[in-house]
């Protein structure tokens, strides 16, 4: 069997002639059931094409498929360690194993190395809408030894296949076949779903389209209440001029009427009920109910009186998307996990794995209320498994105020010492300045005894000359 060859399917000019092909023009009930049937058997072309138009212009389905892919793309993905391969401290701490660590770092080098997984999740996520979603793995300079650098999506409308054959082909010109080129499953990650939410939105999509036109028809026809003019007393229906200036009257609203006569019109509740909001409104919440389980019925937001039914919305989306991403974590890890791992771990046994949300979305707050109410009860929950349970890394009270307490010792600690620096700095200063009088003293008194003894040395002098000076005088 010829293969597809990788990095080869999908090619988009080829399907051109598709888009100049509007299958709402003329779509009725007979064609829609046509395209379901068909479908049934492999031939999917005409209808995914048609869940695409049905997706872009009905306004309930396309808030409903926003709001559950706007869910899915917030989501984190982790590459996670399988149990059996982790190892437990005294301390309660979980550890890899050291081959379940190199694993562990070689897949999410893999899936860091995908420049489009974001748009591969969103696509896979299609699968629900349209019944199947594929993305065409892309190896790096086409060599599978080299890894995956881009997961491109194919279209739904160029997938066929001949059920109940699982074999999918690839239906090159998107038309009406069950023949093509059939595709490897190990170049493909994909995801199928039983029951397509397009199908049931398909249905209401044209049901609703026939209850607008007929409110439309509706609305033309009696929006304006019907008048009728009563003739003054004596004025037969065969006076052209009276008809003329009643019609003049009655166009624009303007105008003036003969004495006596009068404008009468028919009641509002003599014209029937009007069916029509009530059947859009039951095919809006057929689409709501399959898009979200039967967990809701309508889209209303709250305007701020009801906060509840807000919060009520998102938990559903909420819940959706946890489900929805386990299913899309499964379809990588059955169809990229193990070849990755394979290729660069040959003949061992995958120890690590792909997990979308790998903490459940609203388990966190539930886990946290689970604990508080524990502690009010007096028990306290293992550290680790709160961290493991909440995605969180946690501190207790007690250890953030030892080491509130520690540093602000420390503190207090480097204040005093400072301040003793710095009062041995000033004592440093007043014995410097204590010496330096001291020098400046012992020099005054040094210079002033210095002084003194020359006065006397002089005056001894003095004195010995003048002694001598009479000595000679008296000889």
């Amino acid at each position: 069997m010829n293969f597809v060859p990788f990095g080869g399917a999908f090619q988009p000019n080829v399907t051109s002639w598709r888009y100049a092909y509007n299958p709402l023009v003329g779509l009725t009930m007979a064609r829609l059931v046509n395209m379901l049937n068909m479908a049934e058997q492999g031939y999917y072309a005409d209808l995914q094409w048609l869940f695409r138009f049905v997706e872009k212009r009905d306004a309930t389905y396309r808030a409903v498929k926003m709001r559950r892919l706007g869910a899915i793309k917030r989501l984190n993905w982790e590459v996670k360690v399988r149990d059996k391969f982790t190892t437990k401290t005294k301390s309660g701490e979980v550890n890899a194993t050291p081959q379940a660590t190199k694993q562990k770092e070689f897949l999410h080098g893999c899936y860091d190395e995908l420049d489009n997984l974001k748009q591969a999740i969103e696509h896979l996520a299609l699968a629900d809408f349209r019944g199947f979603a594929h993305v065409e793995k892309h190896y790096r300079n086409g060599r599978m030894d080299e890894g995956v650098f881009h997961m491109e999506p194919v279209p739904q409308w160029n997938m066929c296949r001949r059920n109940p054959n699982p074999q999918w082909f690839y239906n090159q010109r998107a038309i009406m076949t069950i023949t093509g080129i059939p595709i490897d499953p190990q170049h493909f990650v994909s995801r199928e779903c039983e029951s397509a939410i397009g199908e049931i939105a398909s249905i209401a999509f044209l049901r609703k389209n026939m209850s607008q036109k007929d409110w439309d028809g509706f609305v033309e026809t009696f929006g304006i209440p019907p008048l009728f003019v009563e003739l003054p007393q004596g004025v037969g229906t065969t006076g052209p001029e009276f008809q003329a200036l009643i019609e003049t009257v009655m166009s624009d609203s303007r105008g003036v009427l003969p004495n006596g006569a009068r404008i009468a019109s028919v009641p509002d509740g003599q014209r029937g009920g009007r069916p029509f909001e009530e059947h859009i409104r039951y095919q809006d919440e057929q689409i709501v109910m399959a898009a979200t389980g039967g967990l809701l019925t309508a889209l209303t937001q709250a305007t701020g009186m009801n906060e509840g039914q807000s919060g009520n919305h998102s938990d559903a989306f909420t819940d959706i998307a946890a489900g929805e991403a386990m299913m899309i974590s499964e379809a990588f890890q059955k169809q990229f996990d193990i070849a990755e791992l394979a290729r660069e771990f040959p003949n061992q046994e995958p120890m690590v794995f792909f997990e979308l949300a790998a903490q459940d979305i609203g388990e966190g707050e539930r886990v946290i209320r689970d604990a508080q109410a524990l502690h009010a009860a007096g028990y306290e929950m293992d550290t680790v498994q709160l961290e493991e349970r909440t995605g969180y890394r946690l501190d207790s009270t007690r250890e953030l105020e030892a080491q509130a307490a520690k540093e602000q010792q420390e503190q207090q600690a480097e204040m005093e010492r400072q301040a003793q620096e710095q009062q041995a700095a000033a004592q440093a200063a007043r014995c410097r300045r204590a010496a330096a009088a001291r020098r400046r003293a012992r020099s005054r008194r040094s210079s002033s005894f210095s002084s003194a003894t020359r006065a006397r040395s002089t005056q001894s002098t003095t004195a010995r000359c003048a002694k001598t000076r009479r000595c000679r005088a008296r000889s």
